[in-house]
């Protein structure tokens, strides 16, 4: 057993803090377990790699960590997420840097996650930052405190954007104060973050990534909610949403488009239809706007007419126009 690396891991569980880790089974490290709580409540039991963050001699900026040298397998037993995970220190600022450890399980051969030393630099200074390896492997680092973001976006398969990750650490406050206080805060906004991604992402791979009113592709589409986040009781549920690209995006949000809760028939506001009649730009856009809204080919993906009606109801005043 490697008592360094087993040490890292309660030290790491330590800096994570109690009621959001629990150590299950110390072991060597490689990996240790542990039971995460998330924001919500829910708890997921998690393997973690350890190791700490070291230079590369291949370049001044490069950093690493890797597993052990005698070549231990990266494992999860049942009912565990396996995550990579680093440490790595910044002034007096402690960093855990993090992977996806399911695209190594069972790895025998020795290897290295690599990447730029800014990573780093980003993460103390902002509490968050994301690097995309030469793989297009995603590493994060992160503050301690915030590492049960990354588990629940992890378990979602959603990650949050990191901009607004960068916004909702500096609001809480716990880049100046690192206080449970101010963690709690990043924390709540970061679980929102990521629920938020993962409805984005699941309205989108039901429409096949495609704008569900002119058919636009090219990783171009948002999730967007019909009866919006903001409402009372509005459900993150593929059935409230729809995929758009940014132009019909921006044009469902300003109340230019509408469709039928029961045919899913889509009308244009008239003083649209009047522009496009002497702009090219509008006209090219009313014209490839479809007459019918796609829909998902599952049935528990498609919308539901009750989100449209509630959604005019919500926007009372601001859907007078349409005429059947």
């Amino acid at each position: 057993m490697s008592k360094g690396r087993a040490r890292l891991f309660e030290q790491i569980c330590e800096l994570v803090g109690s009621p959001w880790i629990g150590i299950e089974d110390v072991r060597d490290g490689w990996p240790g377990l542990a039971r995460a709580t998330t924001q919500a409540g829910k708890t997921l039991g998690v393997a973690l790699h350890v190791s700490k963050v070291t230079s590369h001699s291949r370049a001044p900026y490069e950093r690493r960590f890797q597993n052990p040298a005698n070549g231990e397998v990266v494992a999860a037993p049942a009912g565990h997420i396996p995550i990579l995970l680093g440490y790595a220190q910044i002034g007096v600022r402690p960093l855990l840097v993090a992977v996806d450890g399911l695209s190594r399980l069972g790895r025998e051969a020795r290897f290295s996650i690599l990447f730029h030393q800014d990573l780093l630099t980003t993460a103390a200074q902002n509490g968050w930052a994301e690097y995309i390896s030469g793989t297009d492997e995603r590493i994060f680092a992160m503050y301690p405190k915030l590492f049960p973001i990354f588990i629940e976006a992890l378990q979602s398969g959603a990650y949050p954007a990191t901009d607004e990750m960068i916004s909702a650490v500096a609001a809480s406050g716990i880049a100046q104060e690192d206080t449970s206080l101010a963690a709690d805060r990043a924390r709540r906004v970061g679980t929102m973050l990521v629920r938020s991604s993962a409805f984005r992402k699941h309205v989108c791979d039901a429409y096949d990534r495609k704008c569900a009113m002119c058919g636009l592709g090219i990783d171009m589409v948002e999730g967007a909610h019909i009866l919006p986040a903001s409402a009372p009781n509005s459900p993150d549920k593929v059935w409230n949403g729809v995929a758009l690209c940014p132009n019909h995006h921006a044009a469902f949000d300003k109340h230019y488009i509408w469709v039928d809760p029961g045919t899913r028939a889509i009308q244009l506001r008239s003083d649209i239809l009047k522009i496009a009649e002497t702009d090219n730009a509008c006209e090219v856009f009313t014209r490839n706007t479809r007459k019918f809204l796609s829909i998902p080919k599952t049935q528990n993906s498609q919308p539901r007419a009750e989100m449209f009606t509630r959604r005019y109801e919500h926007y009372d005043g601001l859907y007078s126009w349409p005429r059947g």
